[in-house]
């Protein structure tokens, strides 16, 4: 088009006459240019110079936008309008915005179909996707507000053409909407369940019921939550109707009730549906659906289901010649190569023969006959086979079974795997109660499990492990599987190859050259699965890999997402593992995985993480774990050999460098199971043992489990003599004998650099256990780690910032702010002597320092720092400090009255803890949520209700160790209930939230629970009458309240804020108008200095309860906010 084009949906792109603009202009100009475009009006210059360059003052920020501006007018000297004041795109210039067609289309129903499609489609991805701008903050909080925004509008323009669709009978165009709205939103239920419904009606009911899984999963993953009951209920219309018809399509309203078949005189006009799967073909269906499909794609014309012995092959191709059979004019040849001798597969002559006589000339017509070919893997010449039939039968459509490929470049394959859990069960569960009808698999549903598991879905040994709960029962077999012995068939005849999977084993063995063999038994001895290139380091050639694929020895990992990695079955591998010779190459083949690994993981100091400044190490550390020499399973199994045969210097370096690697790959939970396999060792060395509980309480921490790092931490500290293993528990008394032991350093390393290494080791898990103590119900562990970190770290003289640091973070916890503040000052001057060799050291003590500021309320630059100190501990793979730093940044917004800012930050927050599992943070995104929701109007009270839900669900474990949580989350159960009218809920939360607050000491982290209890009892005394018999009990309340809350702003100073407040707005309700007011004022004079806008806006609020008027300028934060 003729004039500027700018495409903000997707990877920014601007376009003037045609041309791309895009790569001309700097990154500011175009972020200029493509807010101009998307907010479609003049902005003030002020504006826009603050939003781009936030880090300049006012008039270096201007000089650069006036800079900008002449640069853009070079190239848009027409479409520009520019003044003294304003800057935006001319009125009537030739622009194009496709954000913009976006809009009109979601808010014009009425516009034609074509264009509201046209505009949908043009989405490419998120607004700006991948554009980022430095140090442009005001630029990237637009785009933060307006990503969410855009993407709404696309879900909502497409569920309505969705709904317009189906109505008008257009299914298809209906189902590509649905895919499209979960292309761009995986857990978007209502697309699921429409396209759940579509697929159900057009006949397609296994798809329809995978649907369901995927939307299961999705939530589960995305948001943690399982799908809605009119989802299930949907999901069970669609399941209980078995014999719905495949092909047949029924209105979509018939979904209300459960589906019945079509009338007959629909299905009249319709072609023959494909037959189902019969009835006892259990766990196929996708399968059959496949197969069907394919068998109906003219492009094939061999069809290969593929596999070991006893999967189910034969079977599935009975269920499909079934179902095709009919729609062939001469129906279905069955040949089977067991048994044939020199019959019709002798050689592919002869199987000419045999079409011509079942269907004389008519055979190069398409849809003369299907023919099916069992067993191939027993013809010598089933390879003539394909060339032929195509020559002359090319109207035979064929589908084979076989162990082996066979059917050469033309062959489409179907390749088959043990049954899931869900199916398995199904099976072994029917095919018991043909012997025992009153078997009930729920009864024994974990022993059922385990059989299915060891057998691997195998069909075939699922009904031979039935079978013998006839005789024997579920434990039995369970124990006969648990020793690896083989399954046998008593009731099948001797001559039966299905009588004991042994048979059917022993029969594809003889299939494979000797190379092939030996390269399986040599695979069999790793202990999970493999790639190509753990392949050749065990001396498995590629050939021998082909060989194996081909005859359905080697299965694509079920657990592999397209990285090639294989493996074998489990009755498979548990055959290879009882083939004689198997035992003796198991030694050899680790042997040879330990020293290629060792030859390629990164050198490290001990107890280290990768140099940071070895970008060769860390690249070659990624591959390495990206790959199968370096999943778990298989460090796991070089680990315990390396401790066998290793000297202990060189598998403790060992295990150290492979703990690093995992810890590089953000794989922090893999490492600390290797180290606590380490710990299990004999004839550690008690340094060694306490270092290696150490470090892996660090990676436990790190990785969100706070309960079992703190434990570990307890349990390695304990082993150095500095407490017992029951913290609590520890007396006074023992503390000197205790650091007696520790100051003279009994049985620490000797040398360096395991002393230096192991030292700092120590001192930075004292400071993590303290961080892990903070906010726990009783102070007195965290004062007695307090005090033996800060004599170990001037015993070793080693880190005085963080000394420092750890102090003031004790004394702030303690509720001595004057002592933190000092402290905290003298720790910044200290900072330089921070060794650089160790970038955790000094994280964390930039994380001290954060704490600290935040809870004395010293809140100048504080927010920047927080930004560098999480992009710090993200760096290092500190995942539960970086998502402290994280919701430490979205509160101090919250505090500070930047509420729009807050709610994205706590949104961020909440989504990256659920890409995360980690029991410590998944409450800190949907607590902050509703707390910052409830100063936010309109108020969603379901939305909040559903975030205070969750919030809680995950809290159940933290609150153990973290008070303030427990305090957050009764004030606002008090503040949800109030705002519900549940009196009695609201009272009963501020009991126990007043009870909780005289027994837990928290810091500012409790803040809002202090908050929401003393609102919530103040709204309560107002509430009820004077005579109520619940008076007596609210006053008693706020006596205990009060000297919590004084507690409370000793560890937090600006609660002092909102003690005035609560106290101004009692003395008011109680008629001391004058004294309340004073204290309201007092309250307000100091959130003003403090800037804590919305205890400001709170107080402004309770003298306006008085007809009062406020008249401070920053009591309303911003536009959206109470």
């Amino acid at each position: 088009m003729q004039g500027l084009r700018v495409l903000l949906l997707g990877q920014g792109r601007l376009e003037l006459d045609g041309q791309a603009l895009t790569r001309l202009l700097a990154p500011k100009q175009q972020a200029l240019l493509f807010y101009l475009a998307a907010v479609g009006g003049s902005v003030a210059r002020t504006k826009l110079a603050s939003m781009l360059w936030s880090e300049l003052d006012e008039a270096s920020a201007r000089s650069n936008l006036r800079g900008a501006l002449s640069r853009l007018r070079r190239w848009l000297p027409e479409l520009l309008l520019v003044d003294a004041q304003q800057i935006g795109l001319a009125p009537g210039a030739a622009l194009e915005v496709d954000l913009h067609a976006l809009t009109r289309a979601m808010s014009s129903p009425e516009m034609a179909p074509a264009g509201r499609c046209a505009a949908a489609d043009a989405w490419r991805g998120p607004l700006l996707d991948g554009f980022e701008v430095a140090s442009a903050e005001g630029f990237e909080e637009w785009l933060a507000q307006a990503r969410p925004r855009a993407q709404r509008e696309l879900q909502l323009l497409r569920h309505d053409l969705l709904r317009r669709s189906e109505a008008a009978g257009a299914l298809d165009d209906a189902a590509s909407q649905a895919r499209s709205l979960l292309d761009v939103d995986d857990a978007d239920e209502a697309a699921h369940m429409a396209l759940m419904r579509l697929l159900a009606t057009t006949g397609r009911r296994t798809a329809a019921i995978a649907q369901y899984e995927a939307c299961r999963a999705a939530l589960l993953q995305r948001l943690g939550a399982r799908p809605s009951a009119e989802c299930y209920a949907l999901y069970a219309r669609i399941h209980s109707d078995a014999g719905a018809p495949k092909a047949a399509r029924v209105s979509p309203e018939a979904l209300v009730a459960p589906l019945h078949d079509p009338p007959a005189e629909y299905l009249a006009n319709t072609p023959p549906s494909i037959a189902p799967a019969t009835p006892d073909l259990i766990g196929r269906e996708a399968e059959f659906d496949l197969a069907c499909e394919r068998l109906g794609d003219p492009a094939c014309r061999w069809l290969t289901i593929t596999g070991p012995g006893g999967v189910g092959k034969t079977r599935l191709a009975q269920s499909a010649a079934e179902a095709w059979g009919p729609h062939c004019r001469h129906g279905v040849l069955w040949l089977s190569g067991r048994g044939d001798g020199g019959g019709a597969l002798q050689d592919a002559e002869s199987l000419i023969q045999q079409i011509v006589a079942r269907t004389g000339a008519d055979r190069h017509a398409a849809g003369a006959l299907l023919l099916v070919l069992d067993n191939l893997e027993k013809v010598p010449a089933a390879r003539a086979f394909e060339p032929m039939l195509r020559e002359r039968a090319p109207g035979v459509k064929v589908l084979a079974t076989s162990r082996v490929r066979v059917g050469g470049g033309q062959e489409w394959l179907l390749e088959l795997g043990g049954l899931g859990m869900a199916p398995a069960v199904r099976l072994f569960s029917a095919a018991a109660r043909r012997l025992v009808p009153g078997f009930d698999a729920d009864a024994q549903a974990e022993s059922v499990q385990r059989i299915c598991r060891l057998v691997g879905g195998l069909p075939l040994a699922l009904q031979m492990a039935a079978r013998s709960v006839h005789t024997a029962g579920v434990a039995p077999v369970l124990e006969h599987l648990d020793k690896g012995d083989p399954l046998v068939d008593d009731d099948r005849d001797e001559t039966d190859q299905h009588r004991s999977l042994d048979t059917v084993l022993d029969d594809s063995w003889a299939l494979l050259d000797a190379d092939a063999s030996d390269t399986a038994l040599r695979l069999s001895q790793l202990p999970g699965d493999f790639d190509a290139e753990l392949a050749r380091v065990i001396g498995a050639s590629d050939t021998a890999l082909a060989t194996l694929r081909a005859h359905s020895w080697l299965m694509r990992s079920g657990d592999a997402k397209g990285d090639g990695r294989l493996g074998f079955h489990p009755l498979l591998l548990a055959w290879l593992r009882r083939q004689a010779g198997a035992s003796t190459a198991q030694p050899m083949v680790m042997e040879q995985v330990v020293q290629w690994l060792d030859e390629r993981m990164p050198s490290v100091s001990p107890f280290s993480d990768l140099p940071a400044d070895d970008e060769g190490a860390a690249a070659r550390a990624m591959t390495l774990a990206d790959s199968a020499c370096g999943s778990a399973p298989t460090l796991m199994a070089a680990a315990r050999l390396v401790a066998g045969r290793m000297q202990p210097s060189r598998a403790a370096d060992w295990t150290d460098r492979a703990v690093a690697m995992l810890l590089h790959a953000d794989r922090q939970a893999e490492a600390a199971t290797l180290l606590a396999q380490a710990l299990a060792y004999d004839e550690l060395p008690r340094w060694q043992r306490v270092g290696w509980g150490l470090r892996r309480a660090e990676l436990l921490n790190g990785c969100g489990a706070s309960r079992a790092a703190l434990r570990s931490y307890i349990h390695a500290l304990a082993e150095l003599g500095l407490c017992n293993a029951d913290l609590e528990q520890t007396p006074w008394a023992e503390l000197m004998p205790a650091t007696r032991r520790l100051l003279a350093l009994e049985e620490w390393p000797t040398h360096d650099p395991c002393r230096s290494a192991f030292s700092a080791l120590v001192l930075r898990s004292l400071y993590c256990t303290m961080g892990l103590l903070v906010f726990s119900p009783d102070q007195r562990p965290l004062m007695r780690i307090s005090l033996e970190a800060d004599m170990l770290f001037r015993r070793l003289r080693l880190h005085g910032g963080l000394r420092v640091g750890s102090s003031a973070l004790a004394f702030s916890t303690a509720g001595h702010p004057a002592i933190a503040r000092r402290l905290v000052a003298r720790a910044q001057k200290l900072q330089a002597s921070l060794p650089a060799s160790d970038p955790r050291v000094s994280a964390l003590f930039s994380e001290s320092r954060c704490v600290v500021l935040a809870g004395l309320g010293d809140w100048d630059s504080l927010a920047q720092e927080l930004e560098a100190s999480a992009q710090q501990f993200a760096r290092l793979r500190c995942g539960r400090q970086e998502m402290n730093m994280r919701a430490l940044s979205a509160k101090l917004a919250f505090f500070q009255g930047r509420l729009d800012e807050s709610l994205r930050r706590f949104h961020e927050l909440d989504e990256l803890a659920l890409r995360r599992p980690g029991e410590s943070w998944r409450a800190w995104g949907p607590i902050g949520l509703v707390e910052v929701g409830l100063c936010l109007e309109p108020i969603d009270d379901d939305m909040l209700r559903s975030h205070y839900e969750r919030a809680v669900l995950a809290m159940t474990e933290m609150e153990n160790i973290d008070a303030a949580y427990t305090l957050r989350r009764l004030g606002l159960a008090a503040r949800l209930a109030w705002r519900s009218g549940d009196v009695p809920a609201a009272r009963a939360a501020v009991y126990a939230g007043v009870a909780a607050a005289r027994r837990m000491q928290s810091a500012w982290w409790a803040h809002e629970g202090y908050a929401g209890l003393g609102d919530t009892l103040l709204a309560l005394c107002a509430h009820e009458p004077s005579s109520s018999a619940v008076q007596g009990p609210l006053e008693e309340a706020w006596q205990a309240f009060e000297p919590a809350l004084a507690m409370h702003v000793r560890r937090f100073p600006p609660a002092a804020i909102l003690q005035w407040r609560l106290q101004g707005a009692r003395a008011q309700a109680q008629g001391r108008i004058d004294e309340g007011q004073a204290l309201l004022k007092r309250a307000m004079a100091y959130a003003e200095r403090q800037r804590m806008h919305v205890e400001l806006t709170r107080a402004c609020q309770a003298l306006g309860a008085q007809g009062l008027q406020c008249t401070v300028s920053e009591a309303k934060p911003n536009s959206s906010h109470r």
